[in-house]
């Protein structure tokens, strides 16, 4: 079931692949690029997670042999038929790559050019020096982004687009596609999500309210949770799940995790609420690491509170990388005004922003990220922004 499971095998890595959403888009591209007279290898259909976006898609894949290969790919094959060694397939010459060769080489160039002018003006410019007196940069820090992170995003900004670090308009514009998360809504989130954190995150109520939103839109949904902590988290899950309507599994043991494999294709999305990071089940190569690992289609969500001390963030980066995970799902934004802290944590760890949870006007919310939101929080609009979320259990418990 789990997406990225496809029985056929992957293409070689020398063969030349091509995505379309339909077999008629994949046979564009592949004419785009070498005309008519090209041989199809083969084609089929695919499941993979979305590479923005918080779901799945599918697509064909078609394997092409590029026109002139096989005269060589035959010649090889004789002469290893013949004793002689097994020389490297060639690979045929891609304009696209001498393409990207010559964009790299230009903003080699680009960068040297910099790198001289700054020398002849007989000064290096000191990026902190740039913060005094810009409106932008006194209202990242006052709302919570250190100095640090401010420099080094406003001095990215400068080099990449060429502005001034004091153009307003086109700074929040970058900081907009910086700051980068799902902006898909709740209709682009379905598929498998694997949720991990420390204790206290606040991880099991963000699953529960992801689950219970799901439900709302009509779709089949399943919670697992692996170790459940006490008999209360079950009681909570199981209370959830009739209030909600959605099925609900404990797993006490990490082999059932294979086990339920054959019953995930029957729901539109799948929820694993992980233990703890500290708990023992979790060591890096173990057997639930392993099963993560065997199942590419799920989303990893690392789940951290806002309200935490990013300056001890050694182990959240050390488990974003042991577990591979590709989101951030942030909680507890209403425990602190300091909403500039989404910066330093994407500085910290550069992955994008799944889910937000905080408690507005005693009632939980559960948003799917929005990257002009975020930049509307830590600016201080925040508060007029609209609710997305639905009401659920407190996101500030375990």
């Amino acid at each position: 079931m789990v997406p990225n499971k496809n029985s056929t095998p992957s293409a070689s890595p020398r063969e030349n692949v091509f995505y379309g959403a339909t077999l008629k888009e994949a046979y564009r591209k592949v004419e785009s690029s070498y005309g008519k007279n090209v041989i199809i290898l083969g084609s089929r259909k695919i499941t993979r997670r979305q590479e923005t976006g918080l779901g799945h898609e599918e697509l064909v894949e078609v394997t092409v042999q590029p026109p002139g290969q096989e005269t060589r790919r035959t010649a090889s094959a004789t002469m290893h038929r013949g004793g002689g060694i097994r020389p490297q397939d060639p690979v045929p010459a891609r304009e696209e790559t001498h393409e990207l060769v010559r964009e790299i080489v230009g903003e080699v160039e680009r960068i040297e050019r910099l790198v001289r002018e700054a020398t002849q003006s007989g000064t290096t410019q000191d990026p902190w020096y740039d913060l005094e007196g810009n409106p932008l940069a006194e209202n990242l820090i006052e709302s919570g982004a250190t100095r640090e992170t401010v420099a080094h995003l406003l001095t990215r900004f400068a080099g990449e687009t060429g502005s001034a670090i004091q153009d307003r308009p086109a700074a929040l514009a970058w900081l907009t596609r910086y700051l980068k998360a799902s902006n898909c809504g709740w209709e682009g989130f379905f598929g498998c999500h694997a949720f991990l954190g420390e204790s206290g995150t606040g991880r099991t109520s963000l699953v529960l309210g992801a689950a219970a939103e799901q439900r709302a839109h009509g779709r089949k949904t399943l919670v697992l949770n692996l170790h459940p902590a006490h008999a209360g988290e079950i009681r909570r899950l199981q209370n959830a799940a009739a209030n909600h309507g959605f099925d609900a599994a404990i797993l006490r043991k990490d082999s059932q995790l294979e086990r339920s494999e054959s019953h995930l294709s029957k729901y539109e999305v799948v929820l694993l609420d992980l233990p703890a990071l500290d708990h023992p089940s979790l060591a890096p190569g173990g057997a639930v690491h392993r099963w993560l690992a065997r199942n590419p289609g799920f989303h990893r969500h690392l789940v951290v509170p806002l309200d935490r001390d990013l300056q001890d963030s050694g182990s959240l980066q050390r488990a974003a990388r042991d577990w591979n995970c590709d989101w951030l799902a942030v909680n507890r934004l209403d425990r602190t005004r300091l909403q500039g802290k989404l910066l330093n944590l994407a500085e910290l760890i550069p992955l994008p922003y799944s889910l937000t949870g905080e408690v507005r006007e005693g009632q939980a919310k559960l948003s799917v990220a929005a990257s002009g939101e975020l930049l509307d929080r830590i600016l201080g609009a925040g508060a007029e922004l609209p609710s997305q979320g639905f009401e659920a259990g407190n996101f500030t418990s375990a």
